[in-house]
C-alpha cells in the first residue's frame, strides 16, 4: 500500500513546491529504501521491559527511576 502510493503518481505531482537539488536526491534515497521494504501479513506483537503486553504506569515509573537512588534521609521519612 505504502510503496504503491509513491511510485503511482509523477514525482512532479507528488510536492506543490518546487525541489531544490538536494531535496530531490534525498526523495531518490528515499525512494529506494522504502522499495527495499517488504509487507508481512504477520501481525505484531509488543511486549514491555517488565516482561507482559499490558501496560502499567506504576511498572513503567518502577522501571524509569530504578537507577535513581534517593537521598538517605528520604527512606527514613518517608515511612
Amino acid at each position: 500500500m505504502l510503496k504503491g502510493s509513491h511510485f503511482a503518481r509523477p514525482v512532479d505531482d507528488q510536492f506543490f513546491l518546487p525541489l531544490s537539488v538536494q531535496a530531490y536526491d534525498e526523495y531518490k534515497i528515499y525512494l529506494q529504501d522504502i522499495s527495499q521494504i517488504t509487507i508481512s501479513s504477520l501481525s505484531d506483537t509488543w511486549r514491555y521491559m517488565w516482561g507482559n503486553d499490558s501496560y502499567s504506569s506504576q511498572k513503567f515509573y518502577k522501571l524509569c527511576f530504578l537507577s535513581i537512588q534517593p537521598p538517605t534521609s528520604l527512606p527514613w521519612i518517608w515511612k
